[in-house]
């Protein structure tokens, strides 16, 4: 019975291991912070990249009187090519562009769809819109 009581004892004020066991707590949080900082900076380049693609419509729209279609491929010049008819089918990451018409505006608007590497709490999806409202060229 004392042998046991001792052995106790003995493993109730033995701290091998402990350092593991900080470090998994103190690992996760890094870790997890790493990936959330990774997932902004990739939310933030998309945004970036979407707004000088139309930034740069609207310069090529007021200059050259560009049609909505030569908006939309000007904006689109910046990402992947995929043979898609379906609009619905297009992969993340890349805009869906609408152009509205007004008398004397044009309204562009790209809607991105952002996958986090971590999942947020509501979705696993973030949709993303920018909005330029341009002056039709005379």
């Amino acid at each position: 019975m004392r042998r046991i009581a001792r052995t106790f004892r003995r493993l109730g004020s033995c701290e091998n291991g402990s350092v593991a066991v900080e470090f998994a707590f103190i690992g996760l949080l890094l870790i997890a912070g790493s990936l959330i900082a990774i997932d902004f900076g990739r939310a933030f380049y998309l945004y970036n990249k979407v707004s000088n693609a139309m930034d740069r419509a609207a310069r090529k729209s007021l200059v050259f009187n560009a049609s909505n279609e030569q908006l939309i491929a000007e904006i689109m010049k910046d990402f992947p090519k995929f043979v898609i008819t379906d609009p619905s089918q297009y992969p993340d990451e890349i805009p869906k562009v609408t152009v509205v018409e007004d008398t004397d505006f044009r309204s562009v608007k790209a809607d991105v769809i952002f996958r986090p590497v971590v999942p947020a709490f509501v979705s696993d999806k973030v949709t993303m819109s920018l909005t330029r409202r341009l002056p039709k060229a005379s």
